[in-house]
């Protein structure tokens, strides 16, 4: 029994070490001022940081193009996990410009706050947690 209560203790200290950080998994972008599309990223760990990787292009008409030219690009890179659901000191990769921005998140739910900044210009968009 006592062996038992010693193994049940240290399951439950190591869960959230292996549970992973909770901005992981997929992720739809907001939808395109020019295309009205949208990306879905898959967010993983990259080092000790956080990436995004464009997983698929979806059009607005809901339609996923195969032929995407950036398939499999980093989208977000170098995210700082800084502990309750904040992410910082990252970058954006807009592909439509071909610009990279200052970038940090914050996780409320499963809606992910984006921002993205050059100097003091910036811009915000919520993203949703793919289930």
């Amino acid at each position: 029994m006592k062996k038992l209560i010693i193994a049940a203790a240290i399951a439950m200290l190591a869960t959230p070490v292996m549970a992973g950080d909770p901005v992981e998994g997929m992720w739809r972008t907001h939808a395109s001022e020019e295309t009205g599309g949208h990306l879905v990223l898959k967010m993983a760990k990259c080092g000790s940081k956080m990436c995004g990787t464009i997983v698929a292009a979806v059009s607005k008409d809901g339609e996923s193009d195969p032929n995407y030219a950036h398939l499999g690009k980093k989208f977000i890179s170098g995210m700082k996990i800084a502990g309750g659901g904040e992410y910082t000191k990252g970058k954006i990769w807009n592909p439509q410009e071909d610009k990279t921005y200052k970038s940090s998140m914050t996780l409320v739910g499963d809606k992910l706050n984006v921002d993205g900044c050059v100097l003091v210009f910036c811009k915000h968009y919520t993203w949703n947690r793919m289930k």
